[in-house]
């Protein structure tokens, strides 16, 4: 998935502030930053979209660092989990930011107050894992099969019908956020992220097939 942060319209000026965070954190160097004598002025609230893991690594750097102190911010970092919409923590006003997905584009279509900020991820790195003793060796097998699918997966679901694959054909579950699930056989196929579930399914010897889900060659900038 490639993430985007988002925000209500009126916290414009404390977004730039936030991005200007995040940009210092991947030019400087990875010495100490100078120590500034800048009270903080805001109080904002981040909702990730997932739980605490090494995709959201450069916001706890940014935090670790003082780059959001030195910004002018005091940034708090809520966890998420398979039962919480990012989104709508944000569009509700619980969140001044959120990480989010492509899903942001049909959010904004159906009319909610959303503004993308920036691109994280220039590619998804979410894949669908399947296991292959389900006899699933291709896409096209996954019809009438069990998948643990995540909220914001509209991509996910756009490579499916690109595919020609109906959503109604295949038997979509909400996802727990357990790799367990496809390792004991619970389902058939799951979305992960290549940067830690891939891992864990390799560890544990799981007689898988990777699907990416996001094919196309286009680059989220």
């Amino acid at each position: 998935m490639y993430y985007c942060k988002i925000t209500r319209h009126n916290l414009a000026a404390t977004a730039s502030k936030l991005l200007f965070a995040c940009i210092f954190l991947c030019i400087s160097s990875f010495g100490s930053p100078q120590e500034q004598q800048k009270s903080v002025s805001s109080k904002v609230r981040l909702h990730l979209k997932w739980f605490h893991q090494f995709q959201f690594a450069g916001y706890y750097a940014a935090m670790e660092k003082g780059y959001y102190r030195d910004a002018g911010l005091d940034v708090e970092i809520v966890e998420g989990n398979p039962g919480t919409d990012s989104v709508q923590e944000v569009v509700s006003g619980r969140a001044d930011f959120g990480v989010g997905t492509s899903e942001l584009i049909v959010r904004r279509a159906r009319g909610e107050s959303l503004v993308a900020l920036a691109t994280v991820f220039q590619h998804s790195a979410t894949v669908l894992l399947a296991r292959k003793d389900h006899g699933i060796s291709n896409i096209h097998d996954l019809v009438g099969k069990t998948i643990m699918v995540e909220a914001q997966s509209a991509d996910i679901f756009a490579y499916m019908k690109s595919e020609g694959i109906c959503v109604n054909a295949v038997k979509i579950v909400p996802h727990s956020g357990n790799i367990k699930d496809l390792i004991s056989g619970k389902v058939d196929a799951m979305t992960v992220y290549v940067t830690d579930e891939l891992y864990e399914a390799q560890q544990a010897g799981v007689p898988a097939i990777i699907r990416v889900s996001f094919r196309f060659a286009t680059k989220f900038v």
